[in-house]
C-alpha cells in the first residue's frame, strides 16, 4: 500500500534549529520536532566550501560534488516533525517499533533520526559518504543523550539509478532531494 503524505501550508511553523556543539569538521544543530528534541550535525563550513568549490570546476551535468547533503533543510525538518506524529487509519503511531522507514537523500539524516526516536528502524541512504558518516555520529550522539539505541543503519544509495531497486520499508521519506 502506498500512501503519500503531503505538507500543508497551514502546519504550524516550524522552531528554528539552533547551534549546540562544534567539532573538528561538523556543526551540531538542535532541532525541536514538537515533544522530540534532537540533534543533527552538518559539515562545517570549511567542508562546505570544500564541497561547493569542488562543485563550481565539475560539468554542470554531475552531481557528484553535491553540497547540499551536509546541511540541515527546513524541508526535512517539517517531514521529520510529521513522521514522528504519522497514524495508520486505527489511530496507533505509524513508525513504532517494527516498522522500518527508508530516508532517500538523507542528507544530515534527520528523518531517519527521528524516526528511530520513536521506535522505528531506520535506513538512511544518499549517494555521497560524507553525509552518511555525519549520520552516524549524529545516531551515537542522540543514543546516548536519549537513553536508548537508536537503529539507523547508513547506506550509499543513489536515486538517479534507474538500475538500482529500493530497500524494503514501510514508510519511505524524501525531504528536499529536488531542487535545481
Amino acid at each position: 500500500m502506498l500512501s503519500v503524505l503531503w505538507l500543508s501550508a497551514l502546519a504550524p511553523p516550524l522552531t528554528p534549529p539552533r547551534v549546540s556543539g562544534r567539532g573538528a569538521g561538523w556543526v551540531e544543530v538542535a532541532v525541536q520536532l514538537d515533544e522530540v528534541s534532537l540533534t543533527v550535525l552538518e559539515g562545517d563550513i570549511s567542508m562546505q566550501d570544500e564541497l561547493v568549490d569542488s562543485a563550481l570546476t565539475v560539468d554542470d551535468s554531475a552531481a557528484d560534488e553535491d553540497p547540499y547533503g551536509v546541511v540541515l533543510w527546513p524541508a526535512a525538518q517539517a517531514v521529520a516533525r510529521e513522521l514522528v506524529a504519522l497514524t495508520d487509519g486505527s489511530g496507533e503511531p505509524l513508525l513504532r517499533s517494527g516498522s522500518v522507514l527508508l530516508e532517500l537523500g538523507a542528507g544530515t539524516g534527520l528523518c531517519s533520526i527521528a524516526a528511530a526516536s520513536v521506535g522505528a528502524t531506520a535506513l538512511a541512504t544518499d549517494y555521497r559518504p560524507e553525509p552518511l558518516e555525519l549520520i552516524e555520529r549524529a545516531t551515537a550522539s542522540n543514543s546516548e543523550r536519549l537513553g536508548k539505541a537508536l537503529a539507523v543503519t547508513t547506506s550509499i544509495f543513489d536515486i538517479c539509478d534507474e538500475a538500482a531497486t529500493l530497500p524494503p520499508a514501510d514508510v519511505v521519506a524524501a525531504a528536499g532531494v529536488l531542487y535545481f
